[in-house]
């Protein structure tokens, strides 16, 4: 006979996913709103766990959500940016005098991976969060969403930022299977990383660590600069060497950034000695 789990054991992944689920109600009632008030959050809160106690989570959480805090701010910073831009392109159409006649209201069937019924829900809600889509319908076997778009001038293109805007939710709520599904891959397929890229992340913590160490004791500016230079240059090899490790390039900008910074940097401080010694 197999050993029967005890019925006081505590279900960890049903935990999180009510978590999870009790954050996204609060993010998305507070956008609602418009501003984070205290009242606003408040009100969030109250209705967050007011859903919850209405409609409790039954059974094993979902194995395809994990919360990943810096890819979670990583959406987050995109998913206001297409908020800001979504706003004021139906603002324009609506002020401008030909922008009415610009408009193409119509309805478009989106398919979508559907790697999980709570990520498919968070697809759907933050379609119809953005100023100018709403989400009318959602079939569940084939995965498709319907979406009303003010502008259904070129529904492929509108079936492809949704296809997008699932993968950055993936990447931000997705389990590593959810993830590997969404690039395309078997989610069961055995295997993972090669060990090179595990040794090179950990050398190069070991290198950033060493260059935090200096930092902190110096003594002197120059030693300070190095350091830092240091630090900068590791963290880029560590965003290089996680993208080839997860097969992905959506960080690899990063890393140019990084690296830039860390070289611009350098260059100041040299050409600031160079000035104050001759």
């Amino acid at each position: 006979m197999s050993p029967k789990t005890p019925p006081d054991a505590p279900d960890a992944g049903n935990r999180w996913g009510s978590m999870l689920l009790f954050a996204w109600l609060v993010v998305m009632w507070t956008a609602l709103w418009g501003s984070p008030t205290p009242a606003n959050l408040l009100g969030a809160v109250a209705v967050a766990t007011g859903v919850l106690w209405v409609f409790p989570r039954a059974g094993a959480g979902d194995a395809k959500v994990a919360f990943r805090p810096f890819h979670f701010a990583v959406f987050l910073g995109w998913f206001l940016g297409q908020l800001i831009a979504s706003s004021l392109r139906v603002a324009w159409l609506i002020v401008k005098p030909s922008g009415p006649s610009e408009m193409e209201p119509g309805i478009v069937a989106a398919p979508i991976r559907g790697l999980s019924d709570q990520l498919t829900s968070m697809v759907a809600n933050s379609i119809t969060l953005t100023p100018g889509t709403l989400t009318v319908e959602l079939s569940r076997d084939p995965s498709v969403i319907y979406v009303h778009v003010l502008e259904a001038h070129s529904p492929d293109d509108v079936r492809a930022q949704v296809l997008d805007l699932e993968r950055r939710i993936v990447v931000a709520f997705g389990s590593t299977e959810a993830r590997r599904a969404a690039r395309g891959r078997h989610p069961g397929r055995a295997g993972g990383a090669p060990m090179i890229y595990n040794l090179a992340l950990a050398l190069l913590g070991l290198a950033g660590a060493a260059f935090v160490v200096r930092l902190a004791v110096g003594p002197r500016l120059a030693d300070r600069v190095v350091a830092l230079d240091g630090v900068l240059t590791t963290v880029a090899l560590a965003i290089i060497a996680n993208s080839a490790r997860t097969d992905s390039t959506e960080y690899l900008v990063v890393a140019v950034v990084v690296a830039l910074v860390a070289f611009v940097g350098t260059i100041v401080y040299a050409r600031f000695i160079e000035t104050k010694t001759g």
